[in-house]
């Protein structure tokens, strides 16, 4: 994807809104792009949290397996939204399974690379916190 289009993607989300162009090129060139088709699973719960997601487009659902055959539904997640950043700061399994409902669009952002960010510019750490 063109470098443009993930600045664009990055503005969408309430994570990292209100960053500078210069500030948003340097977090696009640690993201890479993730494409999923309908039904498929992008993170499993009890897997190492490994990656921040932010999603381009599409739309995504968050469920917790409460059981082997039973699973409640947490969330839906829109173009804009993150996933995966409550694992990532507490080093700790997934907390949930996350599905795609259509084809979805994600950046992914490294566990490591999303934590020198949080360093680096300390209103996306703010905006954290607010979420």
């Amino acid at each position: 994807m063109e470098n443009s289009y993930l600045i664009a993607a990055l503005k969408q989300s309430l994570l990292f809104q209100g960053l500078s162009d210069d500030a948003l090129q340097k977090i696009a060139a640690k993201s890479k792009t993730r494409q999923f088709f309908p039904d498929e699973t992008i993170v499993w719960q009890g897997k190492a949290s490994d990656s921040l997601f932010v999603i381009i487009n599409g739309i995504v659902t968050v469920k917790k397996i409460v059981a082997a055959d039973q699973e409640h539904t947490l969330a839906y997640l829109f173009p804009g939204m993150t996933f995966g950043e409550v694992g990532i700061l507490e080093n700790q399994p997934r907390s949930a399974t996350v599905y795609s409902l259509s084809d979805v669009d994600c950046l992914a952002i490294r566990r490591q690379d999303f934590l020198d960010i949080l360093h680096e510019y300390p209103k996306v750490a703010i905006e954290l916190a607010k979420l």
